[in-house]
């Protein structure tokens, strides 16, 4: 690397807070302070067009560092997974950067974005993957080449697959000796068992991912129908636009998408799920299939999270955390997700307080569905909801990958411009009914992770609690996954 963009890279980290702070400086501060207000999003001009792949290209001119970055969004994710499938879109995702190329190995790829200070990094999330890159704008078009190359080409090294792998099964090695992460991976597998939806990976998945499969999965998941790239930086369109038709014109589609995703699997029973271990401490999940995401009182739903259990203001944070000091960590939210979300309360505390802290926060839940929230706490929570939703449209990739984002999700047209005004609109009569609806706690998979002292002190307690004394009680051993009658 020579000393001339060594120097640029040394004043471009330095001036990252500054110039994120100054891309739309009043749009950010009005929101912050004083009454809430409709929310006026600012798009800079972008341009638009069409590869005759079918590759669309979204151009926007940003001019204020001699950069380029890029993300090309391709529909479909692990959710489009099958059964025989999993783990391996994820694996492929990552292994498209870490493996090299056809024309690069990793060892080469990564020596020569270093040269040309340059990043790179693929992934595949749920729904949808992401492919993006980092460039001065001078070597533009070499690294271009190179990005096509990971998207359309990649090597998928087998030493570096091994190496992903090998980490891959020391973590899922490693998931019985943490009481939290057997809590989580059994409050996954409760509700969505072994699918797309879950995620629950066994070591048996690992070890039968192999080069083949990446191979077959990038053939199937990598494609130009449906596909948006977004180019933003201090780059002309005159310039951009025959790299990129240049770079992607061997780009060949499927003509078809990707079929939809199964439904997900049904949930286990209700009831209560005990793990024992030798732990000091407990971690409690209590937790219900959820809302899908475009449900008609999702404005509601982020208020009730704001006041019940998101965040250190929260009612469960304030009351069993700092109030009574029965909980280390304490939270309660309801996430909308696609085709279905999750309820979620948790709360890690010491072994002789679990009872304790469950039936507390119990009753938060229930104080929240009985009684509607005072006026100033609702406009308290509704100003932060406000606050955090503009901070999502500070650059202009935060507001076009957004925009992407959500158009590939399905979400409508409209969904940035009226969020919040209809959050704005949000009765407290609203709030406890969105809480009567999906903290249905007759509902409630419990599950306990802790001693035996722990666990003992719950079996007690419960058969005087009339809301849980009929709840069956399953204990479950642990291993990479949760073993017993689910």
């Amino acid at each position: 690397m020579d000393v001339q963009r060594a120097l640029f890279l040394i004043l471009f980290v330095a001036c990252l807070p500054a110039c994120s702070s100054i891309k739309y400086p009043e749009e950010a501060a009005r929101f912050v302070n004083g009454e809430p207000q409709a929310v006026e999003i600012v798009r800079p001009d972008a341009e638009r067009w069409t590869l005759p792949n079918g590759l669309q290209v979204l151009y926007v001119k940003d001019d204020e560092l001699p950069i380029v970055s890029g993300t090309l969004f391709v529909p479909g994710g692990t959710f489009n997974e099958t059964n025989h499938q999993l783990g391996v879109v994820s694996a492929m995702g990552a292994m498209m950067r870490i493996g090299g190329t056809k024309k690069l190995s990793p060892e080469a790829l990564d020596r020569r974005l270093r040269e040309l200070a340059a990043e790179m990094s693929a992934g595949f999330g749920q729904e949808y993957g992401t492919m993006s890159f980092n460039a001065l704008s001078p070597d533009f078009e070499e690294v271009m080449m190179i990005f096509r190359d990971m998207v359309t080409d990649p090597r998928f090294d087998e030493d570096r697959l091994d190496v992903l792998k090998t980490q891959t099964l020391d973590g899922i090695r490693r998931r019985k000796d943490d009481p939290g992460t057997i809590a989580s991976v059994t409050v996954e597998y409760l509700l969505s068992k072994k699918s797309p939806y879950g995620g629950v990976l066994e070591s048996r998945d690992i070890r039968k991912i192999d080069r083949l499969a990446l191979l077959r999965a990038h053939r199937e998941f990598v494609r130009p129908d449906g596909a948006t790239l977004v180019v933003i930086g201090d780059i002309e369109r005159d310039e951009v636009e025959p790299i990129v038709a240049r770079a992607f014109a061997k780009w060949v589609p499927r003509g078809s998408m990707l079929p939809s995703p199964k439904a997900p699997p049904a949930a286990a029973p209700p009831g209560f799920y005990f793990v024992e271990g030798d732990f000091n401490q407990a971690n409690i999940y209590l937790v219900l299939p959820g809302p899908e995401r475009f449900t008609p009182d999702r404005p509601a739903i982020r208020l009730l999270n704001n006041i019940i259990g998101d965040g250190l203001d929260s009612r469960l944070s304030k009351h069993i955390r700092a109030d009574l000091g029965l909980a280390y960590t304490v939270y309660g939210v309801v996430i909308p997700g696609y085709e279905r979300g999750q309820t979620t309360l948790y709360i890690q505390t010491k072994s002789e307080s679990t009872y304790q802290a469950l039936s507390k926060a119990v009753e938060e839940i229930h104080r929240i569905q009985n009684e509607p929230p005072p006026q100033q706490e609702l406009q308290t929570m509704k100003q932060s909801a406000q606050a955090s939703f503009v901070f999502r449209f500070t650059s202009p990739e935060q507001v076009y990958e957004r925009m992407v984002v959500l158009d590939m999700t399905n979400y409508p047209e409209d969904w940035d411009e009226t969020y919040i005004p209809k959050t704005l609109a949000v009765t407290p009569e609203e709030v406890s009914e969105a809480a009567r609806r999906w903290w249905r706690t007759s509902e409630f998979r419990v599950v306990v992770v802790g001693s035996k002292e722990a666990i003992d002190l719950v079996k007690t307690q419960v058969a005087n609690n009339p809301e849980f004394s009929n709840f069956p009680m399953t204990v479950l051993k642990f291993d990479e996954i949760p073993r017993g009658k689910i």
